[in-house]
């Protein structure tokens, strides 16, 4: 697989980031994932208080190990398992979902003591890592179907982005989405469906705490008794979402079609074409999702029986 990569995000302020070390060899990549994965490992063991800005005994030793700088706790470290990936010889680190005060100072000395040469493009970019996939398919036929699908999606996820008030609108669901880490072992159908009662049960429930909250607003008379009718009935509707198998289900399926789609705010639209037996997919921007959504769509079009290729390059909004 051939990687090529040119920024890292990177901050002391509130922000997110995403830092990217390549390696001289796929070998040294995974033994370079591992030992992140343990030294995360053992600060979140020893972790009282995520937003305690002391380090723990862990932090403190690992500064001393590798002669590195570390003055904070890692305040954006939540699921280790999730904010480092490994794709060939490159290894990335992110802070995700989470926003940090601590910035990527730390990963910025460590992955080069581990053997890594890290690209960097400064604190605040006013950029972003546009990422080019392309797939050698097996059929011209199937390259022609790939096309269709990613075009339908990133055409419809284009449309959404660009509405106003898309946050209040279902987002389209990416063809690679069932492919983000953690899925369930049970068929596609039955997270749909799970995520599709999940979503019924929530505009009911909405529903019943509008009509709590006008009982209290409009002070209706003898409202108390109603007021603990609907609050029994939304507990009793709630609870088959809460903490169950049916809840984890539809949970896991909105963090994947959330966490694995690419962002879009491009200047030039993303596409995909056919050509032959190759699939080129430009122009994609992940964000902070790259950590996860660039893996997702690669394992989706293996699965398809593609050989993949891809490039990341930073490019300014301003060019």
């Amino acid at each position: 697989m051939k990687i090529s990569i040119w920024q890292q995000f990177g901050s002391n302020h509130s922000s997110d980031f995403t830092v990217v070390g390549t390696f001289k060899s796929v070998s040294d990549a995974e033994q370079a994932a591992q030992t992140l994965l343990e030294i995360f490992g053992y600060i979140v063991e020893q972790r009282i208080d995520i937003y305690d800005a002391k380090l723990v005994p862990a932090e403190v030793w690992y500064a001393e190990q590798y002669n590195i700088a570390w003055d904070r706790h890692l305040d954006w470290l939540y699921n280790a398992d999730q904010q480092v990936t490994q794709l060939e010889n490159t290894v990335i680190v992110s802070s995700y979902v989470a926003s940090t005060w601590m910035g990527a100072a730390v990963i910025d000395e460590l992955l080069p003591k581990l053997g890594a040469s890290v690209q960097q493009d400064g604190e605040m970019s006013n950029g972003g890592l546009i990422v080019t996939v392309t797939a050698r398919v097996p059929h011209s036929a199937t390259a022609q179907r790939l096309e269709q699908v990613t075009n339908d999606y990133l055409s419809a996820l284009a449309s959404y982005l660009d509405s106003p008030d898309y946050t209040s609108m279902p987002s389209p669901i990416s063809p690679w989405a069932f492919y983000f880490v953690g899925k369930p072992e049970v068929s596609e159908d039955a997270i749909v469906a799970a995520y599709n009662d999940q979503q019924a049960n929530h505009k009911k429930l909405e529903s019943i705490r509008e009509e709590m909250r006008q009982l209290g607003i409009n002070g209706v008379p003898d409202k108390v008794p109603r007021i603990s009718e609907l609050q029994q009935k939304h507990n009793d509707m709630a609870k088959p979402f809460i903490n169950t198998e049916k809840s984890k289900l539809a949970d896991w399926y909105f963090w994947a079609f959330s966490n694995a789609k690419p962002y879009a705010y491009t200047d030039t639209p993303s596409t995909s074409h056919a050509a032959g037996d190759k699939l080129i997919i430009e122009n994609l921007n992940f964000g902070i999702n790259l950590v996860q959504g660039l893996p997702a769509l690669i394992r989706w079009l293996r699965d398809e029986g593609c050989t993949v290729d891809f490039s990341i390059e930073l490019k300014s909004w301003e060019s």
